[in-house]
């Protein structure tokens, strides 16, 4: 329970960086998504529980500070949560390759549910500008910010999780 409220106090931290200080940083027109990042970074601890409830709480802090709305980001999050669950399982020996592919997959995802929205709602955007313009450059600020957000995050759950030595 103690996870669950350090998270969601996390989750709120990173909410209001975002929206005050991240998105000033800008390459082109894509910015690092914290939160997403937050949540990418607390899934790879292997003591990490409630995990698909940490991915509804990042969904909904995500759609109060766009202008998507939140049930566009929730079935992503979820989904990103699904994917590295299962790619946990399979390539627990290379950490960092696999916090970068996590940190990809996951950018790729959620950016592709928000262009999904965008068309439908009958925004008019092009692929390759928003390839070009928004998701690669967002892609690559999410890469260069993943590693002090996972360095944070286990900082965090290294406090969470202390184990005691017997002497």
């Amino acid at each position: 329970m103690i996870e669950l409220l350090t998270a969601t106090v996390l989750m709120i931290l990173a909410t209001i960086v975002q929206a005050s200080l991240v998105s000033q940083v800008r390459i082109l027109n894509g910015m690092s998504d914290l939160i997403l990042l937050l949540l990418i970074s607390w899934l790879h601890f292997e003591k990490t529980k409630h995990k698909w409830i940490l991915a509804i709480i990042a969904g909904l802090f995500s759609g109060l500070i766009s202008a998507i709305p939140f049930w566009v980001f929730i079935p992503a999050y979820l989904l990103i949560t699904y994917i590295i669950s299962q790619i946990h399982q399979r390539i627990w020996q290379a950490p960092l390759v696999m916090l970068f592919l996590s940190s990809i997959i996951g950018s790729a995802i959620t950016y592709g549910a928000q262009y999904v929205y965008l068309l439908v709602t009958g925004v008019p955007i092009s692929l390759a500008e928003s390839l070009n313009l928004v998701i690669n450059p967002s892609m690559v600020l999410n890469l260069i910010v993943i590693l002090p957000v996972y360095a944070f995050t286990g900082e965090i759950v290294k406090m969470l999780y202390r184990e005691e030595v017997e002497i």
